[in-house]
């Protein structure tokens, strides 16, 4: 018979194992130790863990934001006219941070159902040049980034990720 027991120890702490048979029980007995790192404390042992240096749920790694964030948009000659901008699909309490380069204040909204729609976004005209970059976030997670840029009468678009807790955007969070 083959027991395994796992339990997180700690370095210089002493531990007692107690074996012993019932009613007159005997035989040989193996007894093997393996210690398994696990040096971001999320559960999963570093052997296993995709992501050993952060702490996460997802295979060890941090859960990552799915938003689609989608938009509309119509020529107006030096830019661009959106007829909208959502994001569908992030988290409840996820925060939804919009900035321009120009032709828009900066918002900050939180997810509260499937659908997040950006109201300022509709109708507004965004001139040529201008960058829009919409960030998907929430705490422990690997968040959901996208810049929109401006050119007459064309709207091209870049995606990238976010790792928890940071700002700056980057093409691959694996």
């Amino acid at each position: 018979m083959i027991e395994t027991l796992k339990h997180p120890v700690e370095a210089g702490t002493g531990y007692a194992v107690q074996v012993g048979g019932a009613a007159g029980a005997s035989g040989v007995l193996q007894v093997s130790f393996t210690f398994l790192p696990d040096r971001d404390g999320d559960g999963v042992t570093d052997d296993a863990d995709e992501c050993p240096r952060r702490p996460g749920t997802a295979n060890g790694c941090p859960p990552k934001i799915v938003a689609g964030i989608g938009y509309k948009y119509d020529n107006a000659g030096a830019g661009a006219r959106f007829r909208f901008l959502e994001v569908k699909g992030a988290p409840a309490g996820a925060r939804v941070d919009v900035r321009c380069s120009r032709g828009c204040p900066r918002q900050r909204l939180t997810v509260r159902s499937r659908i997040t729609r950006v109201k300022s976004f509709r109708g507004r005209v965004m001139p040529t040049g201008a960058r829009i970059e919409v960030r998907v976030t929430k705490s422990g997670y690997v968040g959901t980034y996208r810049k929109f840029t401006v050119s007459a009468g064309d709207v091209t678009t870049s995606d990238g990720c976010l790792q928890p807790g940071s700002t700056v955007p980057r093409r691959s969070c694996d």
